[in-house]
């Protein structure tokens, strides 16, 4: 029976009379759709399932918004793309929370928040490589080395690196990258 209705009349019958089989319709008829959207964009089988699932629990309580003179279907997508956002923004405060501990180095390749014990048993091939890069380091030219101890050593932000040398985020993002590539080929060079 609902297989034949129009979507604003489903939205209209879903809204009206809580209708489950009214939205099951439309979950039917849009969730392949909305799952191939968000998957082209994550790549992931879990996360998009995750993404798609809050979509849809989401359009259940926001369906009553539906204006029904845009399509349904860009509507789902509207939800899915506000999804995504959420779930890409967490994950970079993740990443910068994890980032931030990894910061956590001093200069000798000792954690700061290990006692002496913990210490010595840095695995020694990471500690000498923390060891020779600051040589590596050196042999770049001022700009690049600010950068990269800001970015890396200080652990600062792209936007407080750039306060910080008086630089814009694009400069800051240019000479982050030609000095990760020059200090690449350094390492290379020097068989770390």
């Amino acid at each position: 029976m609902y297989s034949e209705f129009t979507d604003n009349q489903l939205v209209e019958d879903y809204v009206k009379n809580s209708s489950k089989e009214a939205f099951q319709e439309i979950f039917t008829r849009y969730f392949k759709y909305t799952y191939r959207y968000v998957f082209g964009r994550v790549g992931q089988r879990e996360t998009c399932e995750d993404i798609v699932s809050e979509t849809f629990l989401t359009l259940i309580s926001v369906i009553k918004n539906f204006d029904n003179k845009a399509k349904l279907s860009t509507f789902i997508i509207g939800i899915a793309i506000n999804k995504m956002r959420q779930y890409f923004a967490n994950k970079t405060k993740l990443n910068e929370t994890e980032l931030k501990e990894e910061c956590i180095f001093i200069e000798d390749g000792v954690y700061e928040d290990e006692d002496e014990e913990q210490a010595n048993d840095v695995d020694d091939k990471q500690s000498k490589t923390m060891v020779d890069v600051k040589p590596l380091l050196a042999g770049l030219s001022d700009s690049y080395r600010q950068v990269l101890t800001a970015r890396f050593l200080d652990c600062k932000s792209i936007r407080e690196t750039a306060k910080e040398l008086s630089l814009s985020l694009e400069n800051v993002r240019v000479i982050q990258f030609r000095a990760l590539t020059k200090l690449k080929k350094l390492l290379i060079g020097a068989n770390l």
